[in-house]
């Protein structure tokens, strides 16, 4: 695992499973750009929950590599078609205006 030093004891076997996941991902040619995008949100949203902001960015930086409009529309359609994935991305953005909120503060 590269983060094995920046991940606490009790978030490490998550971390573990989120570049898993990541990895398998890759992987994944059958699925969309729209669907791969996605499944990177989600991801991204479980790095920020455990305190690894700059693996969230990573990924959301990537998925918008790979689907560059997808933070345009599709993501609303997304979250329109999926309740869970509506809130997924609603605590994401809350956690990102905080740490962005926190940052302004701090400078």
């Amino acid at each position: 695992m590269r983060l094995i030093g920046d991940v606490s004891p009790e978030h490490r076997q998550l971390a573990v499973q989120l570049e898993e996941m990541e990895e398998a991902l890759a992987d994944m040619e059958y699925l969309s750009k729209e669907h791969v995008a996605k499944a990177m949100v989600c991801l991204a949203h479980d790095w920020y929950d455990i305190g690894l902001e700059e693996e969230g960015q990573r990924l959301l930086a990537k998925a918008n590599e790979i689907c560059p409009d997808y933070f345009v529309d599709t993501i609303k359609e997304h979250a329109a078609e999926d309740d869970k994935f509506d809130i997924l991305v609603k605590r994401l953005f809350g956690k990102i205006v905080l740490l962005l909120i926190s940052t302004l503060r701090g400078q």
